[in-house]
């Protein structure tokens, strides 16, 4: 092999230790965000579940399973990482089977993350605005580890131009500049693209809360039990669905079947998969609408403690309410009632009168200042015409909002949208004088995001939650954040610049004068001090004793093997012709030769 191909091979092996060390780095950093992401959506994982085994026919707890994998896949990148850096500081990368076990298993994982994510918001477009809110809010962590990551790539970049001499000094500076300039603009875009935990002037105002079904995760969905928590809990008001009965009596359901918040397979067996609107009234009332709460307890607030027994006996005693019976009830409060009309079908006899059923129930109530109706557009001309006291909501779907001035022309008061909604959508939307509900909305973190994107009202299951918080759980004024991040930045940039800052400079090449003159610092007697000015030292001819007066030497001469004399030697003494007229004399043993002419 060539050195040319040698050299490609190492450098080969460097990128492949490279490459390895960020895979392990990636697939680490993607198995944490995966983690931290189904922990703060914990509402999700039972409908995702559901989801799949829909899909493939199998009851499992998939995503379950799957963050168990990750948490053993993270301690093996986590374990690796080290490795490699070993591996790295040897410049070569093993080549085993583990080695190609982990890639295929990190990349897999890597497929399973995103396909996950392009699943959940293809099938569920509202948890893309989830995402993109969790992914904002990560900005607390994400932001500091970019800039450190570049500050240090900027550091071992000049750490390595100041071991060249011609980067000492101001020229070193001079290359600095650049660096230091890419490093404050990137330090200034997370100011300028503020995360949305940040807020610019004054807090915005609480959100109210509206409950969903009433307060679902503390009784039964639906029910009076439920709306009397609402109230108790200081919600500003409470949505559910409303449906007409065979004999025309709006009551509140919102499944199109009674089998999941009801005991009809015990009462009315062989009835359970029909409509609810083809049930009576009487029918409706000799359903237990509370028990099933007990026995699945849907958001284990019961498994937690959190309802005393009393308020288990009334939740397990619980009933279908009809529209009228929840009017009443709310006469009693400052509730006010967000209500959703689910139309029978064509076939139905109360098809046609459903809509102004409602109406009437509303007007006899005397409640209707109080009433927000979700209405479409035929609805809507209606509405503004008999009913002007009613608020008028429009449901919408964050995958396709229309625009603000159509919404206005058209009537409507009040948005309810999912949580796809961006920050920039509610600000125009309440820019035209149109209030912002967002549905549904359980999560701390996702509510105080709400709450700094300044939405007017959310609609929650868990408002006795919810209800008590003061304040975000991330709040930051931007003064405060922009000395953190300026504070932050100074210090990056003198690291970043340090190796130039304190760098030591090269000793200059020392002439020989300046060694002669060193040896005269020497603490020597006065006698022995060269002169300011040494002369030019002279060659000192050594006088050499003759021959004949060398003394003796007790040593024994050893004879060499004749085979080892070299023959310049083996051939002594020359012949004294040979030798020159100066060098004849005194020449021991040595009989001159008469016929020499130099004789």
């Amino acid at each position: 092999m060539t050195e040319n191909n040698q050299a490609k091979v190492s450098v080969w092996k460097k990128m492949r230790t490279q490459l390895h060390l960020i895979l392990c780095a990636l697939t680490l950093l993607h198995i944490i965000f995966y983690a931290v992401y189904w922990l703060a959506n914990r509402n999700l994982i039972s409908g995702v579940n559901s989801f799949l085994a829909n899909i493939i026919k199998l009851q499992l707890p998939y995503l379950n399973i799957v963050l168990w994998l990750s948490g053993l896949l993270a301690l093996w990148s986590f374990g690796r990482l080290f490795t490699l850096s070993h591996w790295k500081k040897r410049g070569s990368w093993k080549k085993s089977s583990m080695n190609l076990v982990y890639a295929i298993f990190a990349l897999l994982f890597l497929l399973l993350f995103y396909a996950s994510f392009f699943l959940i918001t293809m099938v569920d477009h509202s948890q893309l605005g989830i995402l993109v809110r969790f992914l904002d809010l990560a900005r607390v962590v994400t932001d500091g580890l970019i800039l450190l990551a570049v500050a240090y790539f900027f550091f071992t970049l000049l750490r390595r131009l100041s071991k060249r001499e011609k980067y000492t000094g101001k020229k070193g500076l001079a290359a600095a500049i650049p660096l230091s300039i890419i490093f404050v603009a990137l330090c200034l875009l997370p100011i300028l693209f503020k995360p949305s935990w940040v807020y610019q002037d004054e807090l915005p105002a609480k959100p109210g809360l509206f409950a969903h079904r009433g307060a679902s995760t503390l009784a039964p969905e639906n029910t009076l039990a439920a709306i009397s928590l609402a109230d108790q809990h200081g919600a500003m008001g409470f949505e559910s669905d409303l449906r007409i009965s065979r004999d025309g009596v709006p009551f509140l359901m919102h499944d199109e079947t009674l089998l999941r918040t009801t005991d009809i397979s015990e009462v009315l067996p062989g009835r359970q998969n029909e409509r609810a609107e083809n049930f009576t009234v009487t029918e409706l009332k000799s359903l237990n609408a509370g028990t099933w709460f007990l026995l699945e307890d849907p958001y284990k607030t019961i498994h937690s403690g959190i309802l005393t027994q009393s308020q288990l006996r009334v939740n397990m005693n619980q009933a279908i309410p009809t529209l009228e019976e929840a009017l009443n009830l709310l006469k009693q409060t400052e509730l006010n009632f967000m209500y959703d009309l689910r139309l029978p079908p064509t076939n139905h006899p109360y098809y046609d009168q459903a809509f102004a059923i409602v109406l009437e129930a509303l007007e006899t109530s005397e409640l209707k200042e109080r009433a927000w109706i979700l209405l479409d557009e035929q609805q809507l001309e209606t509405i503004k015409v008999d009913q002007p006291e009613l608020t008028r909501v429009a449901g919408l779907d964050s995958a396709n909002l229309p625009a603000a001035t159509e919404l206005l022309n058209s009537g409507y008061q009040v948005v309810n949208v999912d949580t796809g909604i961006t920050k920039k959508a509610i600000r125009t939307y309440q820019a035209a004088d149109l209030r912002v509900n967002v549905y549904v909305v359980d999560q701390h973190w996702l509510f105080s995001q709400l709450w700094l994107d300044g939405v007017n009202s959310v609609t929650s299951n868990n408002i006795h939650q919810l209800g008590g918080l003061a304040k975000p759980m991330l709040a930051v004024p931007f003064w405060t954040y922009g000395v953190i991040l300026a504070i932050v930045g100074l210090v990056l940039l003198f690291w970043i610049i340090s190796p130039l800052l304190f760098a030591k400079k090269p000793a200059p090449p020392v002439a020989p004068e300046i060694l002669f003159d060193s040896v005269t610092e020497v603490d020597l007697p006065a006698e022995a001090a060269l002169p300011a000015e040494p002369e030019l030292l002279q060659p000192v001819q050594a006088e050499i004793p003759p021959f004949s007066e060398i003394p003796p030497s007790d040593e024994v001469p050893v004879a060499m093997p004749l085979d080892e004399i070299p023959p310049q030697i083996a051939d002594y003494p020359p012949d004294i012709s040979e030798i020159p007229p100066e060098f004849r004399e005194n020449l021991p043993g040595q009989v001159p030769n008469e016929n020499d002419p130099n004789l």
